[in-house]
């Protein structure tokens, strides 16, 4: 795939920074999880390396087929590219770009370049044709559809959740409406480190309580004994509370005999 993506990014430059993401490729999908390639379909559950690794493949058998590829692109607006009219254009401009390539070869060599001078080379893509390209579902930035409902997703940012437009998601992609509860679900060991990366969460306060000298300064985790969360993250603790610094201390001094469950709430109250 990162092949394939880095032909048609040569190919799509006009002048503006492009970004060609491949998610199926004849029966298999590729979706990118925390900065990896997972993938689906007719290799879903196969890991990067398997029983197949090292072995040559079978560039004979596959001639004369055909394999569909398809994936979206993300065009950066050029200067002072800002109405719909203009974007239109540009969008115009790079699918022809791309049109063209494919009609004159240049996609062609550029992917065969590519899979020769990647290490390790990908020999599979060595001797393939661009047949034909095809481009439709164009879609504007919120400042001109107007559409500027977010949600918060899990992404390749490690430290945080990440926000995008919901028209963006596909069907089954996993969504939030706060970063709190995307932190809550990914980050149940740091979920104020995930809120301060992310931006903040206004559900967690931006300075512990301190008016009251018996409570503790520090955030963390306490047992709530309640279905679906039994460990509960709270900023402030009573000197008489039973506090502990990550998730997974309160789950394991509480709840040993639930500890998976405990670990993955499944509710907040």
């Amino acid at each position: 795939g990162t092949v394939l993506e880095a032909a048609i990014n040569v190919n799509a430059d006009l002048g503006f920074e492009v970004d060609a993401s491949v998610t199926k490729i004849g029966d298999a999908s590729l979706t990118k999880v925390t900065g990896s390639t997972v993938c689906g379909g007719s290799l879903e559950g196969q890991d990067f390396t398997n029983d197949l690794t090292g072995s040559n493949p079978d560039i004979d058998g596959a001639v004369g087929t055909t394999t569909e590829v398809c994936g979206f692109l993300t065009v950066e607006a050029g200067n002072d590219c800002k109405e719909e009219e203009c974007l239109m254009t540009q969008y115009q401009d790079v699918a022809q770009a791309l049109t063209e390539a494919t009609t004159t070869g240049s996609l062609t060599d550029t992917v065969k370049d590519k899979a020769i001078t990647r290490l390790p080379p990908v020999p599979e893509l060595q001797d393939v044709i661009a047949a034909n390209f095809t481009y439709f579902d164009v879609l504007m930035p919120g400042t001109i559809t107007g559409d500027f409902d977010t949600k918060f997703f899990f992404g390749t940012d490690l430290t945080t959740c990440q926000e995008k437009p919901t028209i963006t998601f596909r069907d089954g992609d996993a969504r939030y409406d706060t970063l709190h509860s995307c932190c809550q679900q990914h980050f149940v060991w740091d979920i104020s480190g995930c809120c301060s990366n992310g931006g903040g969460c206004p559900e967690l306060p931006d300075d512990p309580v301190v008016d009251d000298p018996g409570v503790d300064e520090l955030d963390g985790y306490y047992p709530t004994w309640a279905a679906g969360e039994l460990c509960a993250y709270k900023s402030g603790f009573e000197s008489w509370e039973e506090r502990f610094d990550t998730i997974e201390d309160c789950c394991t001094s509480k709840f040993s005999y639930d500890y998976d469950n405990c670990v993955n709430p499944t509710s907040t109250r």
